[in-house]
């Protein structure tokens, strides 16, 4: 399993699919099938080609690669074949992977009805196990007018991997860096109606070596049939709306708060300016009321400090479920994560009338899937680490074992005091000669402000 995860990585960087595409049912190339239209002259430049299949009425794109080793007595093999056929306006590619005596198949669909693109992959390959049957494994849409045309992705990799030399195209040698191995001749094959390039790279040492080698094949220009399988576009009329959206420069990942359904931009280029809606949701920010964006829903935040100052802190409710405690000032610098402690929390019945649940989480359990994947790789290091904090019990100390409960009843104004205190090594640095009292944070929640989303 080990090296076919390793293999199964350089297939992933060569021929991960495209998340967002610009697609219809196409009824055939204009050609009929046959050898197809004749761009790969060496007489073209770079930019010819890619300007020729740009504008092509259609394309098959194959993508090859194959992985060997032999360490002592172990031999290995693995491979990987994609088909792509591509129009302006649809793409259907099968994929065969061969994995020791497995193979694993799968295909992907994209395309266009009615202003949607639909956007549909299957596989028999889940969750380790080799099915009869192929299963959907993905299945979303999006609005037409958020989708990037199809041939962008397919083409985008011909000036990354070809270069011009001597008024001819070749092939990019200085993308390669062969760490401890070589790479085999590259090349660039220019047919006419067929551009072929690819690479081999080897790697051996005393208990043994691999390789592996990568084919493009570009051919059958204006002369492919792009035909998606009825039983495939029947799957795709009940899509949901897909989770990211790539668009002019501007990730958008969908999200959901107390307003309803909406997109927020997860990342951006530089110059890039995100759109007012995507796919009929309004873009917006966690919270941000969409019939009037200056008003934002009530949260719960709250400010305190310890030992005499030296360290601030502010502990929010960030959702139905979960709270957030960042710290700062002169403390926080000998820190290396201001990320400090976070957990759960719920209110048996009314806020500021009912008890309030909360408990902090442990260094291993601390994601919160509502915030999407860029929460596991925050800037800090490590990502989350609360081992000098705790909660503060009622009997005034604290509770050692992370995920345990502190049930906090509200006063009369219906406020609830939550406090949190250092701990541990940084309890024994800012807090020395100090009471125990001096390490705590008091943070103060107001309920009457009214709901929190």
């Amino acid at each position: 399993m080990r090296k076919r995860a390793v293999a199964l990585l350089l297939v992933l960087a060569l021929v991960a699919c495209a998340a967002i595409g610009l697609a219809a049912c196409n009824e055939g190339g204009k050609d009929g099938g046959g050898a197809g239209k004749k761009i790969f002259t060496e007489s073209a430049s770079l930019d010819d080609v890619i300007a020729a299949l740009e504008n092509a009425e259609s394309f098959t794109l194959e993508r090859n690669m194959n992985y060997s080793a032999v360490y002592g007595e172990e031999t290995y093999s693995e491979g990987s074949d994609y088909i792509s056929t591509v129009s302006r306006d649809a793409v259907y590619e099968t994929i065969t992977e061969r994995a020791g005596n497995e193979i694993y198949r799968a295909d992907h669909a994209e395309f266009a009805e009615k202003g949607e693109v639909y956007d549909i992959t299957r596989s028999n390959d889940t969750d380790d196990v080799t099915l009869d049957e192929m299963v959907v494994t993905k299945k979303e849409k999006n609005l037409l007018i958020n989708s990037a045309p199809i041939v962008d992705y397919y083409i985008e990799g011909l000036s990354y991997y070809l270069t011009e030399k001597g008024g001819k195209i070749v092939f990019n040698t200085e993308i390669l860096d062969g760490d401890e191995g070589t790479y085999v001749d590259p090349y660039a094959r220019l047919e006419g109606d067929r551009l072929a390039f690819g690479w081999t790279y080897k790697e051996s040492d005393t208990d043994g070596y691999f390789s592996y080698s990568y084919e493009f094949v570009y051919s059958k220009v204006n002369a492919t049939d792009v035909v998606i399988p009825e039983e495939v576009k029947a799957l795709a009329y009940d899509a949901d709306w897909a989770d990211y959206v790539h668009y002019n420069g501007v990730i958008y990942q969908k999200a959901e708060d107390g307003y309803g359904e909406y997109y927020r931009v997860y990342s951006d280029q530089d110059g890039a300016v995100p759109e007012e809606t995507i796919n009929g949701l309004p873009v917006r920010e966690e919270g941000e009321d969409p019939d009037d964006p200056d008003v934002e829903l009530v949260s719960y935040s709250a400010d305190s400090s310890a030992c005499r100052g030296i360290i601030t802190g502010t502990l929010t409710f960030v959702s139905e479920k979960h709270w957030i405690m960042y710290i700062g000032g002169s403390g926080a610098d000998m820190s290396a994560n201001d990320n400090w402690c976070r957990g759960e929390y719920y209110f048996e019945g009314d806020e500021g009338r009912s008890l309030l649940h909360i408990s902090l989480y442990g260094p291993e359990d601390y994601y919160f899937e509502e915030f999407g994947a860029d929460e596991m790789y925050n800037q800090n290091d490590p990502a989350y680490d609360p081992s000098s904090a705790r909660l503060v019990g009622n009997d005034g100390e604290p509770v050692e074992a992370y995920g345990e409960e502190v049930v906090i009843a509200p006063d009369a104004n219906g406020s609830y005091v939550i406090r949190v205190t250092v701990y541990g090594v940084m309890d024994q640095i800012f807090n020395a000669g100090g009471t125990k009292e001096d390490g705590w944070f008091e943070f103060v929640f107001d309920t009457r402000g009214g709901s929190k989303f």
